[in-house]
């Protein structure tokens, strides 16, 4: 019997401890809904960039972040204009983004000097953390002439 307790013991412990690495489609959708602020950025092991988001109420003044939708639609709080020297003035983006088979999200939104597209991987997901890795980014229009 105490065999068996500590089986039972030993797999369930071993289930709670294991990360999720993959996370479905759906369970994303509805909890990627939300503020997000940048918090720390990292490079992968390939050399892409990754972002480390923390979820809040609502955009700080003077931070980035985004905010996803449960329409598909976004905002994102980013640079408001070229210059990124301090003080840096920010402003609100609009956008939209979709899922994919494979995990990844497509998302068009506009900023300062047209349109870009990224394709960003989830890596970590929960109701405080939002970790993605960026694997593609496009300006999809050019810089306005300065």
């Amino acid at each position: 019997m105490k065999r068996k307790i500590f089986i039972v013991f030993l797999s369930v412990f071993a289930w709670l401890g294991c990360e999720k690495t993959e996370v479905d489609a759906p369970e994303i959708a509805s909890g990627i809904v939300g503020y997000w602020e940048e918090s720390q950025y990292e490079e992968s092991t390939n050399g892409n960039k990754v972002i480390l988001y923390q979820r809040i109420d609502t955009f700080n003044e003077n931070r980035g972040g985004i905010r996803f939708l449960n329409d598909m639609t976004l905002i994102e709080r980013k640079n408001a204009g070229w210059c990124a020297t301090p003080p840096i003035a920010y402003d609100n983006f609009n956008g939209k983004y979709q899922w994919e088979d494979n995990g990844t999200i497509i998302i068009d939104v506009a900023y300062w000097g047209g349109m870009e597209q990224r394709t960003w991987k989830i890596i970590n997901l929960t109701t405080t953390i939002l970790k993605i890795e960026i694997l593609s980014q496009e300006i999809m229009s050019g810089v306005p002439e300065i």
